[in-house]
Order: C-alpha cells, then structure tokens, then sequence
C-alpha cells in the first residue's frame, strides 16, 4: 500500500527539499482496492492524496499516479515466467514510471497484473499487448440482521426428495405459480458435481456443508485458506449447496477467496480466481458450476476471462447487479457467454434493484433469502441482491449435470435447458419483456427435472411438417392466414398465447378468443399456449380444446390436456411459381407388360407434387409448367416387367424426344428426374434407331 503524504505543507520551496530527502522518485507500489457498494453509499469513495502550491492549484501525489492494470500477452505458447520476463525487459527498456508486477496467472495466454501509469500504458501497448485498468468490484448484496438463528426444519426424503418448511426461495423454484406450497421437492441432489464460488469465501465449519467442502484457493491473502471473514460467500454458498438452505444439497463446494473482509475487491483478482478454477477443474474433469455474486463497471478483461472459462467447458452463472440499470453495463453481468441472473421477491414481483435488460438470462429469488453466515457453524441470516439469486440458478445447473448421462452437457445446454424449463410470464416488473415485448426476459428459475431426468411441467413440444405458402398469394404479394381457434374450458381467463417468427419477431399474442393472423413472411414460426393455473383447458373444469388452422386446412389440434402449455413449430415455406409456359409440351409413357401386368404403376411429380399416375395402359399428358420432374415406376411383385415372365419394356417421350428406355429389369422400381423444357443432345441408352433426335438432325 502506498503511505500517505504529509498533509497541510505550505511552502513549495520546503516541498523540494522534503522530496529530495524522500527519495520521492523511486517507483512506489500502488494497490487500489475496491469496497462494497454499501459502504460507498455510506462513506463515500476514498479520494487521491493532493498536494496544494501556493497558487491554488492541486497536483497529484507519484505514488497516486501508479494504478493497477491487466496486461494479457496474445502467444498462447507462452508461459507465466516468461511473460513476466518478457514484461521486465519491457519495463527496463521504455523506462516506466511504475511497473511493478503484482500478480500472474495463465488461461490461454499468460497475464502479469501491473502497477502503471497512464503513460506507461500507451508504452505497453505500442508492444502489441492487451492493457486493461483493473476495476472495483464488490459483493452484490446487503443484509437484513438475523443472525444467530437456527433452522430447525431438516428435510426429509420422501418420493426422491422433499424438505418441509424450507426457505422460501427453494419452496418457490420448485413451483410454477403461486401460492407457495411450503415445500421443496427434489429428484436429483447434485452429487458429483463440483460448485465454485468466486466470493468472500465461505465458513467451511458450518452444518450445511458437512463433509462436502472442496480444496479452494484465497487470492487475497495468497494461501489456500478461503476463509469467510465477511459473510457474503457463505451465504451464497449455503443457497447453492447447502443441506438445508440449498438448491443441491449434495453437491461438493469450492471456496475461491476473491474479495476481501469488507466485500471489496479488483478485476484482477477475479480473473486469477477464474485462472484456478480452470486449472483446478481440469485437474478432476468432473462436472462443475461457477457461481459468481459479484460484480462491477464494464471491464472486457474480466468479460474475456469469464467467456473463456465457459469455452473450456464450465457453466458461469453470474449476478445480473444492483443498481436498477441495465445490466449490459456491468461485468460481468454483459459477458454474452455466462448465465446472468436477476432477482425476484417472494410475490413474484421483480425486485427494483435488479439490473434487468436482454444481457439477463432469467431470474430467481433474491430477497430476504435465508441461508447460512460466517459468525458460527450454526449461524443463518437474510440478505438480499442478485448475488442470492445467483447461487438459486447455480445450484439448479448443479442438479441438472447430476443426472446420469448430463455430465459432459455444455454450457449452451445448461443455459438452453434452464430458459426451457423456467416458469415463462409469471414475473410481474415494468423491466419485463415475453416474446411479443421487448425487456427483460420473463423467465423464472424451475428446479423441475422428472425421476426420468426429463423436464416436468415444461411446455410440451410438438415440431409439425412444413406447409408451402399459396403459390397464387405469393404472386400477388397477399400472405397466408392462419386461424387461431380455442374453445376453453370454464376458466378463459387461464389462456394465453404468443406467435413468433424465428428469431425474435412477434407476430400476435392473445387469449381465450382466438384470432386470425395474416402470415405474410416465410420462416419458422413458433406458438405456445400458456395456462396459467396448469390444468390446460381440459378436462375438469370443461371440455376445451384449439386448433391451428392454415389457410382452411387444420395442421394441429390439441386435445387441450396440456398442462401449464405447450409449444407447436412450423415452417411456412415461399414458393414462387415459374410463370405457365406459352404452350404445353406432351408427356408419353409406352409401357409393354409382362404376363403380370396388374403389378404395373407408376407416378410423375413436379417438385413434390402430384402430377399424374397411372399403370400399364401408359398415358399421353400436357407439361404447362417447367421446373423439375421426377417419375417412378414400381412393380408390386418386385421382378420388373422382364424377364422369367415375358419380355416386357417401357418407353418415355417429352415432345417426341426420347427420355429413357428401359428393358424392364428394374425389380421393385427406378426413378427418372428430368427438367422441362427438355432437350435430348444425345440418343438414350437402349432406345430404337427409328429417327434421329430432334437436336441432332
């Protein structure tokens, strides 16, 4: 740490003299710390020490001029001690201010974290390397004094697994709507997974991680004791893991110590956190969660360092921030890899201090959540933030990984699963957006996965075929319409449903009564059906159902026993007729049977479609429409019409040209395509000399 000058001198003239005793050029170490938002709001930031000359104006001290910063080498093939080498040699030959090396550590490529002034930056980086300031960042919670409570509810196994009276953030996430039930149901536990906490560390001599706390790392004091002295990252833990006050209560938990007693701390410290985790990780290669209820200003060091965590394979699961903005403005709530959290309260109402925007993946309970505290090993408190919804979803990720076969799931899948499976429009917040509303996605953390290892009460899918857009609307630039037809239950007020085009265009949304939409685009179009009581519209209170209806044909229809809702695709697909061609060619099919001929037929399409079909007697049929053709031919006793039952053949003429003829051994059948116009170049194989083509006379 930097002392602090001596205040309150006058004289400049006795300045120079105390400075040339002082030795005050000597390159002194600065380390800026960071302290909670609370006591910011409370206390105020701690200004730079200033000096005043007697002409009023302030310069500031040396020592305040060095700053820490985040210096990221682009070699992959170098090591740590060589960049702190390679950084030395640099500090010497540009003669910089500042440089001392504070810290290293290596993810992809090394990173030496520095002291350096602002000019010294601009020297780093006219070498070709990443220079990034290392921010505040600070614990993303305040607290509500309950301490030295004790729970007195243990959980109880029944059916898989079930906890009465638990605290109200597990009775809610296993839940789709309210009322809370006072339950927390479970199938799975987490078991062999690993959870990382990235804190204040946690008090490993509490109850609710008997037997279950993992080897950590403290970057504050630099040891191997994460130790808790704050609060945060117990409580944190206790949500994520704990026996009683956790989400996966048999999960193995890991303390890494980046913030200090007050809850304060730097990016730099957070990526060297993030660095172990990785190697500690790659060290077990078993399934494991990062859970990080920290957070500060915008910092694409830190961004970097989380994305890559994720790309080696860890779900990162991180706290959306306090500060009521949007949380694209923090890190590393924006980071576009990790899982961001925002927090709800126990009405479903989205708490007011939650960052919110689309950088938040969903949200979960985070105020007044009751977990376990640092004071004793019996000790619980209430806090409140993003930082205690954070571990809710952390702790969910956990339980999914421990399902047999999940283990290896990538961080794309555990976040797909997770906004699959979460409650959809149930959170109440003027921040909240749903599918046909931009905002904060309205997604609420679900624990529910089957004995099976399936989702449980998740919309039900259904994927149907594509259907083609009327060739007639689409020339005449009109769309297709698309009938939204619901007859619901006794309880019309339950309904709801939204209509989408991929990837994020509304179409319409509406209840009970159903619509009429004009589709006027082709695309993938997804609609769900919601219920909000989660008895679908059938069959207790009524015999309800709905239907899909496009263009007077029905593509889907529901029984209406669907639960809390369920989800139909499909694609509408453009098709721009060639327009008609001036005159019709002629089609010719010239079939000489076998001694079978009943087991003669055959079939010609234009791209897909039906245009005639017919069996041994052959056909002559107008061609109005170029494009490309396909026919088959099939004998239904699989011997061809040739030849152990007589010498059969078949013949096939576009405008009196040849197309192909055949001696009959085709077996079950043979396909010809051909494109119309057709021209014949040369003679097919196996036709009759009678005439020359056309082409080639």
């Amino acid at each position: 740490m930097c002392s602090k000058r001596y205040a309150g001198i006058q004289s400049i003239v006795f300045w120079f003299a105390m400075a040339w005793i002082a030795g005050i050029y000597a390159k002194i170490e600065v380390n800026l710390t960071v302290k909670p938002i609370e006591s910011i709001l409370q206390h105020g930031i701690d200004r730079p020490s200033f000096q005043q000359d007697r002409g009023g104006s302030r310069t500031l001290n040396r020592e305040a001029r060095c700053s820490e910063y985040i210096v990221k080498f682009t070699r992959s093939n170098m090591t740590e001690t060589q960049a702190r080498e390679r950084f030395k040699n640099i500090s010497n030959e540009s003669a910089f201010e500042c440089g001392t090396i504070t810290r290293s550590f290596a993810m992809k490529c090394p990173v030496v974290v520095v002291q350096l002034s602002a000019e010294d930056t601009e020297k780093v980086r006219k070498h070709g390397l990443l220079v990034e300031k290392s921010l505040e960042v600070f614990a993303l919670a305040s607290s509500t004094p309950t301490h030295n409570s004790k729970h007195s509810a243990p959980y109880s196994v029944q059916n898989g697994g079930q906890q009465v009276a638990p605290p109200w953030g597990l009775d809610r996430i296993d839940q789709r709507n309210l009322p809370l039930d006072q339950l927390y149901r479970f199938n799975f536990t987490g078991k062999g997974v690993h959870v990382y906490i990235l804190d204040t560390g946690i008090n490993a001599g509490h109850v609710e991680f008997s037997g279950r706390i993992g080897r950590g790392r403290d970057f504050v004091d630099n040891d191997d004791d994460p130790n808790d002295c704050h609060g945060h990252g117990t409580h944190c833990a206790g949500i994520a893991v704990g026996q009683v006050t956790g989400v996966a209560k048999e999960a193995i938990v890991h303390a890494v110590r980046v913030l200090s007693c007050t809850g304060s701390g730097t990016t730099a410290n957070v990526m060297a956190g993030l660095a172990w985790t990785m190697e500690h990780v790659g060290s077990h290669g078993e399934p494991s969660v990062v859970s990080m209820s920290l957070g500060g200003g915008a910092n694409a060091a830190l961004d970097a360092a989380v994305e890559e965590l994720i790309k080696s394979g860890i779900p990162v699961v991180v706290a959306a921030g306090n500060e009521g903005q949007d949380a694209c403005n923090v890190s590393p709530a924006r980071s576009m890899l990790s899982i961001t959290v925002g927090a709800t309260r126990e009405n479903d109402q989205a708490a007011d201090f939650s960052n919110h925007g689309p950088c938040v993946n969903l949200s979960a309970p985070g105020v007044e959540v009751y977990s376990a505290i640092h004071t004793g090993a019996d000790t619980y408190a209430k806090y409140s933030g993003t930082s205690m919804a954070t571990p809710h979803v952390a702790g969910v990720a956990a339980l999914y990984l421990s399902v047999p076969g999940h283990g290896q799931r990538s961080p794309a899948e555990v976040l797909d699963w997770l906004t699959q499976t979460a409650a959809k429009g149930v959170i109440q917040g003027q921040w909240m957006g749903s599918a046909c509303r931009d905002g904060t996605p309205n997604l609420l953390l679900q624990n529910c996965i089957g004995v099976d290892g399936m989702p449980c009460h998740s919309l039900q899918n259904v994927l149907l075929d594509s259907h083609y857009s009327r060739a007639e609307r689409i020339a005449m630039n009109q769309c297709t319409t698309l009938h939204i037809h619901v007859v619901p239950d006794r309880f019309p007020q339950d309904v709801s449903w939204e209509l989408s085009l991929f990837p994020d265009q509304c179409v319409a949304k509406g209840d009970a009564s159903g619509a009429f939409v004009e589709l006027c685009s082709p695309g993938q179009y997804t609609f769900d059906m919601h219920d909000s009581y989660g008895d679908g519209i059938c069959c207790e209170h009524g015999e309800g159902y709905y239907e899909l209806v496009l263009d007077e044909e029905v593509i889907y229809e529901s029984s209406g026993n669907y639960g809390f809702g369920e989800r139909v695709e499909f694609k509408l697909t453009e098709t721009v007729e060639p327009p008609p061609l001036a005159d019709c060619g002629i089609f010719e099919v010239s079939i000489v049977p076998d001694e079978y001929p009943l087991e003669v037929q055959w079939r010609l399409e234009r791209e897909g479609e039906l245009v005639a079909s017919g069996d041994y007697k052959g056909m002559q049929l107008d061609l109005c429409q170029q494009g490309s053709y396909v026919f088959n031919i099939t004998d239904s006793w699989g011997d061809g019409i040739c030849c152990q039952h007589g010498d059969g053949s078949y013949i096939l003429r576009v405008d009196g040209e040849f197309l192909h003829c055949s001696d009959g051994q085709y077996g079950r059948g043979e396909s010809i395509s051909f494109q119309y116009p057709y021209t014949q170049l040369a003679l097919p194989s196996g036709c009759p000399f009678d005439e020359p083509p056309l082409a080639m006379r």
